[in-house]
């Protein structure tokens, strides 16, 4: 989404409190084009810090590369990544002064670990997929991920290039840049696709004859998870072409094999069958540790026979519903999709998850990603590993 430009960086007293050297070794790339603008960066006692400001401030003239570089830099210099740089400092053998300013120890640890702060704000964003599918591996043992070294990554991400280019037809390649970060049971992969950020004039909203600078960054960002747990690639929701290529290029170059994970031929991975075996019982199931109310809010499904229309109970407790009519759910109907409310401890806003067997699932937000899951697995919505290779009857998953 666009944003004002607004670079702290350019403030003068941001800006004055870059130990000389930092300040040279962050500008020297940008040095040959800064030259050509009139700012000479010739050594580290001889930096217009003024005249630099003032062009970091006028935003239009800055040399390629520039602008993202002190985007990031703004970002990562902000308190709330504070320990995390500094354990990034200390990984590269940094002992920085505990005065140092945010955007002292930001510019310090960007000269010489560029990739690690790229990292550093890649696992800082999204961690959870709020909407996917779980695509098993079909191999007979759960597969271990070869190490996810920057070359494996940066092959990854290539060839995603390739195959976004083919696509969607496009003649100029973009930017796909693939960040991988360990998780409690597996991995996930935030990739980035798009340009660079970009300055432009708009209109100002309060006075069309003023104009501003907006910046705006064209992107897609995706984020897939790998759960080690059940041998599970959860790929969000894309148009049919581009997960399969997520799939087969995840598999081919972090598990060597490409139809690893085949979307086309995967296993079932969620039943709705609990609630027809056993009614508002599987609800008790879910009640873990940091829940305080859970109920089927919503139920949809399908009665056997050509042309039938799907049936929705809900919003509302759908077997409390149930009971006040002296009804229960038609052991033959073909259960779709399934609702849940969870109200954790603490709290007095319901979160929402949405189960669509046989591989889908919608969690209204990711940072409640953890608790959804645990709650999902002990109700019996999520098959065991075995369960989905060996076969389970068809009349447990949807049918559309």
């Amino acid at each position: 989404m666009p944003k004002s430009y607004n670079p702290r960086f350019a403030t003068p007293g941001v800006i004055a409190s870059v130990d000389d050297a930092d300040l040279f070794m962050f500008l020297k790339s940008f040095a040959p084009a800064l030259r050509g603008l009139g700012l000479r960066i010739d050594g580290p006692d001889a930096i217009d810090r003024e005249a630099l400001s003032i062009l970091i401030l006028e935003g239009t003239r800055l040399p390629d590369g520039m602008l993202e570089r002190i985007c990031d830099l703004d970002e990562v210099a902000r308190p709330c990544h504070r320990d995390a740089l500094r354990a990034l400092a200390s990984d590269n053998g940094l002992a920085p002064d505990p005065s140092f300013s945010g955007h002292q120890l930001a510019v310090r640890v960007m000269n010489i670990d560029l990739d690690g702060v790229d990292d550093l704000l890649a696992e800082t964003g999204h961690k959870w997929l709020r909407q996917f599918d779980r695509i098993m591996a079909t191999t007979p043992k759960i597969p271990g991920a070869m190490k996810r070294t920057r070359a494996r990554l940066d092959a990854l991400g290539a060839a995603l290039d390739e195959a976004f280019i083919r696509l969607h037809r496009q003649r100029d390649r973009g930017v796909v840049r693939v960040i991988a970060a360990d998780e409690t049971h597996g991995f996930r992969l935030s990739i980035r696709r798009g340009d660079v950020r970009r300055n432009q004039a708009v209109l100002d909203d309060a006075d069309e004859r003023v104009t501003k600078l907006m910046i705006h960054r064209p992107e897609v960002h995706d984020l897939i998870r790998y759960d080690a747990r059940y041998g599970d690639l959860l790929i969000g929701p894309r148009a049919e072409a581009e997960r399969m290529a997520f799939a087969q290029l995840v598999g081919l170059h972090l598990f060597k094999d490409r139809f690893m994970f085949d979307v086309n031929m995967a296993p079932p991975r969620y039943t709705l069958s609990p609630i027809l075996e056993e009614g508002p019982g599987c609800m008790l199931r879910g009640l873990v540790a940091g829940v305080a109310e859970l109920r089927l809010d919503r139920l949809q499904f399908r009665m056997p026979g050509y042309g039938q229309p799907p049936i929705t109970i809900g919003p509302g407790d759908v077997f409390a519903g149930l009971a006040a009519f002296g009804g229960r759910l038609d052991p033959r109907a073909k259960l779709m999709c399934a609702t849940l409310k969870i109200r954790p401890r603490g709290s007095r806003k319901e979160l929402s998850a949405m189960i669509s067997p046989p591989w889908g699932a919608r969690y209204e937000r990711e940072d409640a990603g953890e608790l959804i899951e645990e709650i999902i697995e002990r109700i019996g919505f999520l098959l065991s590993r075995e369960m989905s290779l060996h076969g389970t009857p068809a009349t447990l998953f949807s049918v559309s």
